[in-house]
C-alpha cells in the first residue's frame, strides 16, 4: 500500500493488469499503423510530384527552341501557380511565361481561374456560378476561344463547340438537361454547314420540338 501511494504521489501508475495493457498495446499499433500510412501518403504524393515535375521538364526541353509549343504546353495542360523549381526551370528556359489568374467569390466558392499573357487570356479557364457549379470550361489563345469549349446553363443543359480563333470550327453540341445530345450543327470558320434536329438525331419520329 505505501509503495503505490508513493507511486500516485509522484505521478507513476501501478502496474496494468493483463486486459489494459493489452488494449494499450492494440492502441499503440492503431497509432503506428495510421503515422505509417500517412508518412506512406506524403511519400507517393512526393513522388508523383517529383515525376511529374521531370515529365514537364523533359517535355519542355523536346519542344524547345519553340517557344510558342512551350507556352500552349504550360496554358493548355498546367494549372498554377507553378511550383517554385518548375517557374525557375521555365524562366531560365524560356523566360515570361505568363501569370495565373484566380478569384474568389465572397462566399468562398471559386469564380474564375486561368493564364493571362501580356494581358491577354490564354489556354484553360474556367469559370463558375455563385453556387460554385461550373459555368464555362474554355480553352482560349489571345482572348479569343480556340479549342473544345463547354458552355453550362444554369437548367443543367450544355453546349460543346469547336473554336478555331474565335470562330466556331467543326463541331457545336447541344445537350439537355438528362446530358442527351439533341442538336448538332457543323461550322466552317463561322458558317453553318450542316445541322441535325431531334428528328434527325433519332430522338422523335414525329417531330415535336424538346
Amino acid at each position: 500500500m505505501h509503495n503505490n501511494t508513493l507511486k500516485h504521489r509522484f505521478g507513476l501508475r501501478p502496474p496494468l493488469d493483463a486486459q489494459s495493457s493489452a488494449c494499450l498495446c492494440i492502441c499503440f499499433a492503431n497509432c503506428c499503423t495510421n503515422q505509417l500510412h500517412f508518412v506512406r501518403r506524403l511519400a507517393m504524393r512526393y513522388n508523383s510530384l517529383v515525376g511529374r515535375l521531370e515529365n514537364v521538364k523533359e517535355s519542355v526541353l523536346s519542344l524547345l527552341p519553340n517557344r510558342e509549343k512551350v507556352f500552349h504546353l504550360i496554358w493548355d495542360t498546367l494549372e498554377g501557380p507553378l511550383d517554385p523549381e518548375l517557374h525557375e526551370f521555365l524562366l531560365s528556359n524560356v523566360e515570361l511565361y505568363g501569370s495565373w489568374k484566380e478569384k474568389h467569390r465572397s462566399n468562398g466558392n471559386p469564380a474564375y481561374k486561368g493564364w493571362v499573357y501580356k494581358q491577354r487570356k490564354q489556354g484553360h479557364w474556367l469559370y463558375w456560378y455563385k453556387n460554385g457549379k461550373v459555368h464555362k470550361d474554355v480553352f482560349y489563345r489571345n482572348n479569343e476561344y480556340h479549342g473544345v469549349c463547354e458552355v453550362h446553363k444554369t437548367d443543367g443543359s450544355y453546349e460543346v463547340c469547336e473554336y478555331y480563333k474565335g470562330k466556331l470550327n467543326g463541331e457545336r453540341l447541344r445537350y439537355n438537361s438528362e446530358g442527351i445530345l439533341f442538336q448538332k450543327w457543323r461550322y466552317e470558320m463561322g458558317e453553318s454547314k450542316d445541322f441535325e434536329g431531334p428528328v434527325e438525331l433519332g430522338l422523335y419520329k414525329n417531330g415535336p420540338e424538346l
